[in-house]
């Protein structure tokens, strides 16, 4: 559902645009809107190559948008990001990119990333920017050796739709303030580079030399919380209910939404509570020792409890990888087994790419 109206409609994407197909409540044949990504990338400054002085700037050329609900009114919203430009479009999921935007922020310097979270409890969604600090190659090799820092600024922008930006910066129409309500630091703690590469090439090891388990976390029971697991055991789908503790970290188990937005949902919870100036420092060497796909310590959480789901795995699907989806548009989650004749999980989870033949099964509840 693009636009939030009810209904379920089709959005595609590829690497030169994005077609948005609406039901009214038929799903229409031709496009509804289109945002063209090529023209996007043709506004971003010329690329110079790597600028050994500013190692970063790379990764500030970006093109990025989201669909979300800014204002508490349907339809939904859009915001495209190209570079440090934002552009927001108040109702923009049923229309897309207009010519004239509600809203334009801008941000200097080499912003890495951004995303939309309700940080001060409004129930509604604010704009956080994330940016790097130039770093130079001569602070990477001297890393080698030595441990250092890195720093981003992390500004967030206040949603104002109804008011309540702390410096009354707000005006009709608009979604967010037009200044940085919280302006915070993330540091990150490098530890000597030839050491960590070391230390992560033997943790690589131990993972690569272990079975890895499919069993990950899902959403079974009406509490709607994903502290149930879904798992492959003996030839069947399993799902065990309440068998994850609440204050479990995200980024220790396996999540059903996936690494990256795990990633996205430690931090933002990490930085939810700072004040205005204050900083949150993370270390490499902790943050790369998380465990993103814990199947042991899920499969351990099940041990003794009956499942309140079983079903038999298709031929093919022994070793495979589980997903958690709403297939049917119910509400309630079901499941996708993707493997192949002879490949273990971690197989399974690596890329379809090079093999002849897939086995999936999708589990749908009933």
């Amino acid at each position: 559902d693009v636009d939030g109206d009810g209904d379920v409609d089709l959005l595609s994407e590829t690497s030169n645009e994005v077609l948005v197909h609406l039901a009214s409540p038929a799903l229409s044949a031709e496009p509804s809107w289109r945002l063209d990504l090529e023209a996007l990338r043709d506004e971003l400054p010329p690329d110079e190559g790597v600028d050994f002085g500013d190692l970063l700037a790379q990764g500030a050329r970006q093109t990025r948008w989201r669909i979300d609900d800014f204002d508490g009114e349907v339809p939904k919203d859009l915001i495209v990001q190209v570079a440090g430009k934002f552009r927001v479009y108040l109702g923009g999921a049923a229309t897309g990119p207009t010519e004239t935007p509600d809203q334009v922020l801008k941000a200097s310097g080499n912003v890495l990333w951004f995303f939309l979270r309700d940080s001060v409890g409004d129930d509604l969604v604010d704009l956080h920017i994330v940016r790097g600090e130039k770093l130079a190659l001569s602070s990477v090799i001297r890393w080698l050796v030595l441990p250092g820092s890195l720093d981003f600024d992390l500004f967030t922008y206040e949603n104002t739709s109804r008011g309540k930006a702390k410096n009354g910066d707000a005006r009709p129409g608009e979604a967010f303030a037009r200044r940085p309500t919280r302006r915070n630091t993330l540091s990150l703690e490098v530890p000597r580079i030839l050491a960590f590469a070391e230390e992560m090439k033997q943790l690589e090891e131990e993972r690569d030399a272990a079975d890895p388990l499919p069993a990950r976390r899902t959403v079974f029971g009406p509490d709607a919380l994903e502290n149930d697991v879904v798992d492959l055991v003996g030839g069947e789908l399993r799902v065990y209910a309440d068998v994850v503790p609440e204050d479990s970290n995200p980024l220790d188990l396996r999540s059903a939404e996936g690494a990256s937005a795990a990633v996205e949902r430690y931090l933002a919870d990490e930085i939810d509570t700072l004040e205005d100036g204050a900083t949150k420092t993370f270390n490499l060497r902790e943050l790369a020792r998380m465990n993103m796909a814990a199947g042991d310590t899920l499969r351990e959480m099940c041990a003794g409890v009956e499942p309140v789901v079983r079903a038999a795995l298709a031929p093919g699907c022994e070793k495979a990888a589980v997903y958690a989806r709403d297939l049917d548009g119910d509400g309630r989650e079901d499941w996708i087994v993707i493997g192949a004749p002879g490949l273990d999980a971690a197989e399974s989870t690596s890329g379809l790419e090079g093999n002849a033949v897939w086995v999936v099964q999708f589990v749908v509840r009933r």
